[in-house]
């Protein structure tokens, strides 16, 4: 599957959250990307846009 292509089924049914963390969320999503899993959104979390 190329970056163009969208996966036609999704592994996790209806979900609508899921959360990741990773050191390397582009070349974790990239292999996602491969085995069919996606679309994704990512979102930055920093002392700058978050409060305790």
């Amino acid at each position: 599957m190329d970056s163009t292509e969208r996966p036609t089924q999704f592994f996790l049914g209806n979900s609508m959250e899921i959360c990741m963390v990773t050191s390397d969320y582009k070349k974790t999503i990239a292999g996602l990307w491969q085995t069919g899993i996606g679309p994704w959104r990512c979102y930055s979390f920093t002392p700058s846009n978050t409060t305790n």
